[in-house]
């Protein structure tokens, strides 16, 4: 969503809301001018009883009348808030999304890992968890002799194998090639059965296809947080990475799936 719309959108909401609060307004005046005409009326001949009478009319059209402005009020705000937060969230969802691959981006990697290390420090925060960290090992070569929309394709591929492995973890893409998984529950406790997954599944997508751009060859690195090793959150995702680079070295200069 561009800023136009976004400030467009904005000030559609700022529009309704005003007009809520004039007619809110208006009754308001409207409730004014009553009580004024019933005080300005002649009233000294009236007996006490119609008197009171008069003036509990008075009163009871002044409070509906309040009332119900108040209620508009209070309504245009509530709805006000309603649409602003959905607004935001939506805002947020966009922000913290890769354009290109529907998952997670580079900022919402940078900000799962601040949650995550706040909750390393807490006396029940996550004491288990695992950082996969892949790199898509041929990304240049489809980009430099088929193009960068098949460069694309590519991408879009190797992240859906990743997803589909790994599908109880956020995955984030936080760089031009580079994926991300944080395993926590379920996937934490069969992480190796998962990485041999994935690189059986790799290997049977390679086999089965001669399409270039959906040859998915991906390294990947696993480290597991270690209190007596890890100082960090980070600690983990470089530990990670470093694994992932000699995972592709090996498999470059081997062939085979390295554990």
């Amino acid at each position: 969503m561009g800023s136009r719309s976004a400030d467009k959108t904005l000030l559609l909401l700022c529009e309704a809301g005003q007009k809520n609060m004039d007619a809110c307004f208006l009754r308001v005046e409207q409730a004014v001018e009553m009580v004024s005409a019933y005080v300005e009326s002649d009233l000294d001949g009236l007996e006490d009883g119609k008197l009171q009478a008069h003036l509990d009319r008075v009163s009871d059209i002044f409070r509906r009348m309040t009332y119900n402005a108040e209620g508009i009020l209070t309504g245009t705000f509530n709805r006000l808030t309603a649409h602003l937060k959905t607004y935001i969230g939506n805002l947020n969802d966009l922000a913290y999304a890769d354009t290109l691959t529907g998952v997670h981006n580079k900022g919402a990697f940078d900000l799962y890992v601040q949650e995550l290390e706040a909750k390393l420090r807490e006396p029940e925060g996550p004491a288990e968890f695992a950082v996969c960290i892949f790199d898509c090992n041929e990304l240049k070569k489809v980009n430099d002799s088929s193009g960068h929309d098949k460069g694309d394709l590519y991408l879009q591929a190797g992240c859906r194998l990743i997803c589909r492995v790994f599908n109880h973890s956020p995955v984030f893409r936080i760089g031009g090639d580079e994926f991300a998984a944080v395993l926590l529950g379920a996937d934490f406790r069969d992480r190796e059965a998962l990485v041999r997954r994935f690189d059986e599944s790799s290997l049977e997508i390679r086999q089965q296809t001669e399409v270039l751009w959906e040859k998915v060859d991906i390294a990947r690195g696993l480290a597991v947080y270690d209190p007596e090793e890890d100082g960090s959150v980070n600690d983990v995702v470089r530990r990670a990475d470093r694994l992932m680079y000699e995972n592709k070295w090996k498999t470059k200069h081997r062939n085979v799936p390295v554990m």
